[in-house]
């Protein structure tokens, strides 16, 4: 599936909160003014070019926005946005500490503040997702080094949701449909004590507000 198509089946539902959406195509530039004129636009740059129909983009009214060409979607980040840390304040590390808060603190206060049913907003992974994962801590069957490790060798995964679930739990958007043999193979080396997708068995996944819109190209692993 192209990333444009992606994109009209993941529509509006927001990836980085306001100004970003899921299913938008990335493109980084360098320029530091990405707008220009009285009537704003994307500037003209040679390496900026739609990932749908490869065209330079000039005339683009809004970010994120259409190709004027072809219609994808597309946000556009000045170089390097968004790698480290998922911007609008988004404390994504900090809100795993929390839902895992027995895990750094063994007290009773620290099962108090624990989460046992939550899920992450759908991030782009990068340095702060595995930053997230690291701090889940080692859980049972769940090791993060391993995770983590599997993430940085594949790169079919357009986006993660990080959760609990009782225990650790995974959830990676895809781009597209899922080879049965690509998701078993990579739910055997991250040691997942269920693997599922929405056609194999999600195990109610779908009905949760943070998952169903990137519904059917996701995929849940689950650790007990």
């Amino acid at each position: 599936m192209s990333k444009g198509k992606l994109a009209g089946k993941l529509g509006e539902a927001a990836i980085w909160g306001a100004g970003f959406a899921a299913g938008y195509a990335l493109v980084e530039v360098g320029t530091k003014r990405l707008f220009g004129g009285g009537g704003g636009g994307v500037q003209p740059n040679p390496s900026l070019r739609c990932p749908g129909c490869k065209a330079t983009i000039t005339g683009m009214k809004a970010n994120p926005g259409r190709c004027p060409r072809c219609g994808s979607m597309v946000a556009v980040l000045k170089k390097g946005v968004g790698r480290k840390r998922n911007p609008n304040g988004y404390d994504l590390v900090g809100e795993v500490k929390t839902t895992y808060a027995d895990q750094h603190d063994d007290s009773d206060e620290g099962s108090a503040r624990r989460r046992l049913d939550w899920r992450s907003r759908l991030v782009r992974y990068g340095e702060e997702a595995g930053e997230a994962i690291r701090a889940i801590k080692r859980y049972n069957s769940f090791s993060p080094g391993i995770l983590i490790k599997a993430l940085d060798d594949e790169e079919w995964h357009q986006g993660i949701i990080i959760g609990r679930e009782g225990s650790p739990v995974i959830y990676l958007v895809s781009e597209g449909p899922f080879d049965p043999s690509t998701w078993k193979r990579f739910g055997r080396r991250v040691k997942a004590d269920e693997v599922g997708t929405p056609q194999w068995g999600l195990f109610g996944g779908g009905s949760y507000p943070e998952v169903a819109p990137y519904l059917p190209y996701v995929l849940r692993l689950w650790w007990d």
